[in-house]
């Protein structure tokens, strides 16, 4: 239940009270009709009873009709009336009661009416007042928005003198920046030119390319020739296998490294099992050369064996840490392999010791497996001797 306001609780209790004492006199005036009825003797007025008889005495308006003034209700004392008239004079009495009910709420809502009218007309009192200090201050600032408007006036004038400053200066870097984009222009064309020279250089080189790869073409028919001319020789002259027996004990690891440097064909090994054994045998002589390893990972990348080609150029980065050459050859078989990742960490340390094409390589994900041998052909990889 909302709580009631001061002003509410008021109006409540007034209204109970004034309620109150109207039942009060309805009361005890039907307790006086009564005994005047019976002969009874009539009890002395209190004051409110007097006050509601002088004003049963008085005319009734034709608004609020009092109650009682009927003057065939009225009996002498001591004259006894019948059971049936006393019940009609009760039921009188009690629709005077509720008239008098009815117009008590009447007068209450018509008391809540003048009440809400009062209220409104000191809202509007003070929505007038209100007005009135507004309008004064109003008043009171028409002289300082005066001063103000002719202060901006003044300004305004001095911003119009300024804009026209801009516009000659704006005039100027627009002049500066029409000769500035012409010049651009010109330089464009240019590039376009140079673009088109690019892409006719890039056409002849993809010729020459073709024209490399049938040189490849005929290198392997040439190495397959001299294969079967290498197993002709070794049929014909049986007896010198055994000549090249006792050479061979006389030879040091330098010398098997050479042999091993003549089957390549600058692409790959011609016969890189035969490669495979004279750097072994050149490590048996200098296990500790780092050079050797390294040639011997590739003959063995040529015949496919992945394994222990990554062995091999392991061992020569273990007997020599700053060797690029064979971060970036394993890094190449471990691309090959599949392992991208650890092929990009051996990138990257070849890099850092001064070998950094192969990173170029590992960016291009549509590079072909064969370029990694123009790879090593390009950076002279197999011909760089480590002292």
């Amino acid at each position: 239940m909302p709580r009631q306001t001061k002003k509410q609780k008021f109006q409540n209790e007034s209204g109970e009270a004034l309620k109150s004492l109207l039942n009060d006199q309805v009361e005890a005036r039907l307790k006086r009709e009564i005994s005047i009825s019976h002969g009874q003797p009539v009890p002395a007025l209190n004051k409110g009873e007097k006050s509601a008889a002088s004003e049963e005495s008085e005319v009734p308006s034709s608004r609020h009709a009092v109650p009682g003034s009927d003057p065939e209700l009225r009996k002498m004392p001591g004259q006894r009336e019948t059971k049936v008239q006393l019940t009609s004079r009760i039921e009188k009495l009690l629709r005077e009661l509720a008239l008098l009910e009815h117009q008590y709420l009447n007068i209450q809502s018509e008391l809540d009416e003048s009440r809400q009218i009062h209220k409104n007309y000191e809202q509007k009192i003070e929505l007038l007042e209100k007005e009135k200090q507004d309008l004064e201050h109003e008043l009171e600032s028409k002289d300082m928005l005066i001063s103000r408007q002719q202060k901006r006036e003044e300004e305004l004038n001095g911003q119009v003198q300024g804009l026209g400053l801009e516009k000659e200066e704006l005039s100027r870097r627009l002049r500066e920046y029409e000769s500035d984009l012409e010049i651009r222009i010109q330089a464009n064309a240019r590039l376009s030119s140079a673009l088109d020279a690019g892409k006719a250089e890039q056409a002849r080189l993809k010729s020459d390319l073709d024209v490399m790869k049938q040189k490849m073409d005929n290198l392997k028919e040439q190495n397959i020739q001299l294969k079967d001319k290498v197993k002709e020789m070794e049929m014909m002259q049986p007896h010198e296998q055994t000549e090249q027996k006792a050479s061979r004990d006389m030879m040091s690891a330098e010398d098997w490294r050479k042999k091993a440097d003549r089957l390549w064909a600058g692409v790959r090994y011609t016969a890189p099992q035969q490669a495979i054994e004279f750097l072994s045998t050149g490590l048996k002589l200098e296990p500790e050369r780092a050079q050797l390893y390294n040639d011997r990972g590739l003959a063995n990348l040529d015949d496919y064996r992945i394994k222990e080609a990554i062995d091999d150029f392991t061992a020569a980065i273990a007997l020599k840490p700053d060797f690029a050459e064979a971060y970036h050859n394993r890094a190449v078989v471990l691309l090959r392999d599949g392992k991208k990742f650890a092929a990009k960490k051996d990138f990257q340390m070849a890099a850092r010791l001064g070998l950094w094409m192969g990173l170029n390589y590992l960016r291009s994900p549509g590079a072909s497996q064969g370029l990694m041998s123009k790879i090593l052909i390009a950076l002279g990889i197999k011909r760089r001797e480590m002292r």
